[in-house]
């Protein structure tokens, strides 16, 4: 039986955490299921349209982890930049159905406000990433 770890770093290397950059992605993931878990206990109404949000959320993430990727690496080669153009516009889109007709709207606490400002960060987020 294995002994118990005796500090962070040795538990972070017994869960496959060797480099010290990766308690940072341990530290990124685990601030993002607390983001979903105190969005659904906060501010939402335990509605099943929760998880509309739940999309914006995820990906706003991904392109904020990207635009962290960016701006550490400074390495652009494996990024598509036609793609983040595309998201750009699809991120627009979504913003301007939202302002002008209220679609993709989840129904509950979540589309009065949260919906709306995680998907400007999402367009933000992939500007970063594609300027």
């Amino acid at each position: 039986s294995p002994s118990p770890p005796s500090s962070l770093s040795s538990f972070l290397t017994s869960l496959g955490i060797k480099k010290p950059g990766h308690q940072s992605h341990f530290l990124t993931w685990s601030t993002y299921l607390l983001l979903l878990l105190s969005t659904l206990l906060l501010f939402s109404s335990y509605d099943f349209s929760v998880l509309l949000t739940f999309g914006s959320l995820t990906r706003t993430f991904s392109f904020l982890l990207l635009l962290s990727h960016l701006l550490t690496t400074s390495s652009s080669s494996s990024i598509s930049s036609k793609t983040l153009h595309l998201y750009i516009l699809v991120y627009a889109s979504r913003l301007i159905s939202l302002s002008l007709h209220h679609g993709y709207l989840p129904y509950d606490k979540t589309g009065d406000w949260m919906y709306h400002w995680v998907e400007v960060g999402g367009l933000v987020a992939a500007g970063g990433g594609a300027g």
